[in-house]
């Protein structure tokens, strides 16, 4: 069976107060609008107060409403606040679109709080076999609330009536750990119970049933799960059904209750178990940053160790004086709102290469103000130089706990949102990384990071201002990348950066120099010896070097042509 998510009844629930941007202006609350039309029935809903908040219920959720039925003449000139004091107060569920009742879709299509009266026409057919109207009902609707009920594998054997709502946007997986409480019950008589104070794996949990309905759950969510007795025997673990020493005969549904406390994020970063990431919390915001990121942060290092969280004495570096685990989870001191970097913050590009991989790896795939525990198994390849590296004095042990909380950082920029000034700053924090790899001869690396720097100058709108100032870091960015493509010996691309070079300062030597050398390498030696035309001590040597190859050339392309006559 597939399984079915909650996706749209639990997004993030804005306050109470809030008004849908779509929600009827007041000059067009009274206005009508066909609701149901069938052959002789015509249902109109006209919206007399307006609901709040987005949401509206699904087909099972239970619905608690104020209903009655009113004269033509209370439609016209009665008050319904009024009128509603009297009205019946009815908790009922909202049927599946197989019973094709009005009364569903008119409270589907209600918000909280929301008044409507629903006109029913009743037609019939006349003497000419014609529709002709043949009576009116009106009937008053307040939606109050309703319970969101969700039918997992939508054939009513699997009905989770959500008590209170998860928060955010992530739900349990097999590699999460959670804080919970879940009870099993036959009918009313509990066979089981089971709770966790502190973080537990998810795949622990031996109940098949149980983890189904955990993936459809959210962090701090309350449920209860209505199960058909066939239904749950026949997808439960047999070994864990057999331990319930339940009521064979008793043919009662079974309800699962499933308390979901805490639920902390498991992530695999490199997907063989080395680098393991715990998020304890996190805000909404959903952005992350990106290489290009200025990025605020602080850092804790420790030993190894197998508790659900780092200890004191375990502390082998700190970027800050505050305790990440106590000071922020149990204190809740973290929250939605920006703030200030606490005192010992790190403030950094990610692409500084002021931090070891590791810590790349990690600062890459988190949200603001988010808090997370990294468990590396193995840091032989990812923790060789940068600030954590020099923390600890390069005493890196064979596996550490990384604690990292994000402030914030600044959101990246493309080619074209980019002002002139910010490509520029870019371009030369961005150079002094490409020359650091040069400095260690890893060409490639430089070459990337380059290119990245050509592209701020390729892309975009310049004015002539713009041209001239940035001209001077363009000249040097693709002057860095022509070494880089020289050592690699990418001739192709190298004449394609030299050709713009040329065509940006033909009277630069050292230009002139590699875009000669690149034709050169290509065997276009007629057109090297053209753009030679001022020399100095290394252009003389090419230019010898050039004629001696293009007279070898010659002489090549005569003997085989001779050869090819005779």
């Amino acid at each position: 069976m597939q399984q079915f998510y909650d996706t749209d009844l639990q997004s993030e629930h804005p306050p109470s107060d809030i008004l849908s941007e779509k929600d009827i202006p007041k000059e067009k609350l009274h206005k009508q609008k066909m609701l149901v039309k069938k052959e002789l029935l015509h249902v109109k809903k006209e919206v007399r107060q307006r609901g709040i908040s987005y949401e509206k219920p699904a087909y099972y959720d239970k619905v608690k409403i104020a209903m009655i039925e009113i004269t033509e003449e209370e439609y016209n000139n009665g008050d319904e606040k009024l009128i509603l004091e009297n009205a019946k107060i009815v908790e009922q569920h909202i049927l599946s679109p197989q019973n094709d009742r009005w009364i569903d879709k008119a409270l589907q299509s209600m918000k909280k709080q929301e008044i409507s009266i629903y006109i029913q026409e009743h037609l019939k057919h006349d003497e000419n076999q014609l529709k002709v109207l043949e009576n009116k009902v009106y009937t008053l609707i307040q939606m109050i609330d309703w319970q969101i009920i969700v039918d997992l594998y939508q054939d009513q054997t699997y009905l989770k009536y959500i008590l209170q709502l998860g928060k955010g946007g992530d739900r349990c997986e097999i590699l999460d750990e959670i804080i919970y409480e879940i009870k099993i019950f036959q009918g009313e008589n509990l066979l089981f119970t089971d709770s966790q104070d502190g973080p537990s794996p998810i795949k622990l949990i031996k109940s098949k049933v149980v983890y189904s309905i955990l993936k459809t759950m959210k962090n701090k969510e309350l449920s209860l799960c209505h199960i058909k007795h066939d239904s749950y025997l026949q997808n439960e673990n047999q070994e864990f059904l057999q331990s319930l020493n339940y009521d064979k005969e008793a043919k009662v549904d079974w309800k699962v209750e499933i308390n979901v406390k805490t639920l902390f994020k498991i992530d695999d970063l490199y997907g063989d178990g080395i680098l393991i990431k715990t998020t304890m919390y996190r805000s909404r915001n959903t952005a992350k940053p990106d290489k290009v990121s200025l990025i605020d942060f602080d850092m804790w290092i420790y030993s190894m160790s197998t508790d659900p969280y780092p200890k004191k004495e375990n502390l082998l570096y700190s970027s800050t004086d505050e305790d990440p685990i106590y000071d922020r989870v149990e204190a809740q001191k973290h929250n939605d709102e920006d703030e200030e970097p606490s005192k010992g913050s790190l403030s950094l590009y990610i692409d500084d290469l002021k931090v070891s991989k590791l810590m790349r790896l990690a600062l890459l795939r988190m949200k603001k103000r988010e808090l997370s525990i990294i468990r590396c198994y193995e840091t032989k390849d990812l923790i060789k130089h940068g600030l954590d590296y020099e923390g600890m004095k390069g005493m890196i042990e064979k596996e550490l706990i990384y604690v990292i909380y994000v402030h914030t950082f600044s959101e990246g920029k493309n080619n074209f949102s980019m002002s002139i000034d910010e490509k520029i700053e870019q371009a030369i924090r961005k150079k002094q990384i490409g020359l650091k790899w040069i400095s260690q001869q890893n060409y490639r690396k430089a070459l990337k990071v380059f290119k990245t720097i050509n592209a701020y100058f390729d892309y975009g709108t310049f004015t002539e201002d713009d041209k001239e100032k940035m001209r001077e870091f363009q000249i040097s960015s693709l002057l860095n990348s022509s070494l880089c493509q020289m050592k690699l010996k990418d001739w192709k691309d190298m004449k394609i950066v030299c050709e713009k070079l040329y065509k940006l300062d033909s009277k630069n030597q050292k230009v002139v120099y590699r875009y000669c050398y690149a034709l050169m390498n290509l065997y276009e030696y007629e057109e090297a010896l053209q753009i030679i035309t001022e020399e100095n001590e290394d252009l003389i040597k090419l230019k010898k070097e050039i004629k001696q190859l293009y007279s070898q050339y010659k002489n090549k392309e005569k003997q085989m042509y001779q050869k090819w006559l005779s």
